[in-house]
């Protein structure tokens, strides 16, 4: 809601076009539905001209403690927004998309507050069918970072 009230549509105006013979579609939309109401898609864009690979962003739009439902985490399978095929693969990178997740080597730091840190979630890395089936879950104001091969 809050994307539709601050971006909202904008409108434009085309003298004597009909609208049937238009050389492009004004409705297309990559996704294969909508998401969910509390998930936006944040990028998604080709790596570059040549290339396959896709940069999707996703973001939870809304914080923890506000008084509405969809402030719960979000599970998203991509397979079902995205036309993936039974080769693609998904590889989870870190926000600005210089390095998977699955590499990335954080220090961990023991404090009287927390000795014992927290475990990040696991990364999702996946190939072939195995995509097909692979979960996404974004906590409140998460945003997370996959580059897709579909």
């Amino acid at each position: 809601l809050q994307y539709r009230h601050q971006f909202p549509p904008t409108v434009f105006f085309v003298a004597g076009a009909n609208p049937g013979s238009w050389p492009y579609r004004p409705d297309f939309s990559a996704l294969t539905q909508p998401l969910p109401e509390n998930v936006h898609l944040l990028t998604f864009e080709y790596l570059s001209a040549n290339s396959s690979s896709l940069l999707v962003r996703l973001a939870h739009v809304y914080e923890t403690a506000e008084p509405t439902p969809l402030s719960k985490p979000a599970t998203v399978n991509l397979a079902d927004y995205l036309p993936l095929s039974k080769s693609a693969s998904i590889t989870e990178m870190t926000l600005s998309a210089v390095l998977p997740v699955a590499d990335l080597d954080r220090w961990t730091w023991t404090t009287a507050d927390a000795p014992s840190p927290a475990t990040a979630a696991s990364a999702i890395e996946c190939s072939g069918a195995a995509c097909l089936d692979a979960e996404i879950t974004l906590s409140p104001s998460q945003i997370r970072t996959f580059l897709v091969q579909p």
